[in-house]
């Protein structure tokens, strides 16, 4: 093996005595190093003053080290400072026909928007929450959110007493008239679309016993006999109503639900069955589901 200088690095190798002649590197390493400083393509990048390599052929590169280097060469626009935390940042030209006021981002442009808010602790949780100024003259504001909103007892109540005067004063449908009309006939004392305990609302009460009434629609009460397979709109009603029943037992009510189907083509069965359970009543107090 024969000794040589390395042409690039000036280490010393070894090589073989066939080799002497051609090889100049100590490693692949060295002489591609050696290729670039000495091929005339290696360039200082006029932008950010960092050296690199134009590889292959040196006069078809551009002037610049990548593509973040030319695009800076070709900017329009102009450095603006963030009204919001005094950034100096870049923006397009396009960026200021769209406002007057400039921010470094969608954070600093929303602390902006939001300075002139009030602000509020809510009433269920006790978090502090900003709103505007303007909507305090809508209505007042106590929840942060409307999982909050949906947790007061106080919002719950006053929202099924509106929805309670909004059915008195909705005219009554084709279901509800026909009921009226049996309960007329059999002189019992009634009102209607009455609301309980501050929970929900039934179709009748009968003033004089403590007799609630339920005109339920074949669909939306899933009656079995119309519809074998409930859909989740169904079931959910369902629930509901099994779940109201169950309150106003405990609460002392009989409960008598009679189908559209009944009502609607069977008066006079619903008709009697109405007037057994008030003889019942009469003869002896019964109360449950009827």
């Amino acid at each position: 093996m024969i000794e040589k200088k390395c042409l690039n690095c000036g280490k010393l190798f070894l090589v073989r005595p066939s080799r002497v002649d051609i090889a100049k590197f100590c490693s692949t390493a060295c002489k591609g190093e050696y290729s670039k400083k000495h091929s005339g393509s290696i360039r200082i990048c006029p932008v950010c003053k960092r050296e690199f390599y134009a590889k292959g052929n040196p006069h078809g590169r551009g002037l610049y080290c990548s593509r973040k280097c030319s695009s800076y060469t070709r900017r329009r626009g102009r450095v603006i400072i963030c009204e919001t935390c005094g950034k100096a940042v870049y923006k397009s030209p396009a960026f200021f026909s769209k406002s007057a006021h400039h921010f470094c981002s969608t954070k600093c442009h929303n602390e902006w928007q939001g300075r002139d808010r009030v602000r509020y602790i809510c009433k269920i949780c006790g978090n502090e929450f900003s709103w505007s100024a303007s909507k305090e003259q809508e209505y007042p504001i106590k929840y942060c959110s409307m999982e909050c909103r949906n947790n007061d007892p106080e919002y719950i109540r006053g929202l099924i007493a509106l929805n309670a005067r909004q059915l008195r004063k909705k005219k009554p449908n084709k279901l509800e008239l026909a009921g009226r009309r049996i309960l007329e006939a059999i002189s019992v004392n009634f009102e209607e679309q009455v609301l309980m305990y501050d929970k929900f609302c039934v179709d009748v009460l009968l003033t004089n016993y403590p007799i609630i009434v339920q005109w339920d629609g074949d669909y939306w009460h899933g009656n079995p006999g119309r519809f074998p397979e409930l859909d989740k709109r169904q079931e959910k009603r369902c629930k509901l109503d099994r779940s109201q029943d169950a309150y106003l037992l405990t609460c002392g009510y009989t409960v008598l639900r009679f189908w559209e189907s009944d009502v609607m083509k069977n008066p006079n069965q619903v008709t009697a069955k109405i007037e057994r359970i008030l003889d019942d009543y009469n003869k002896g107090a019964i109360s449950g589901i009827a």
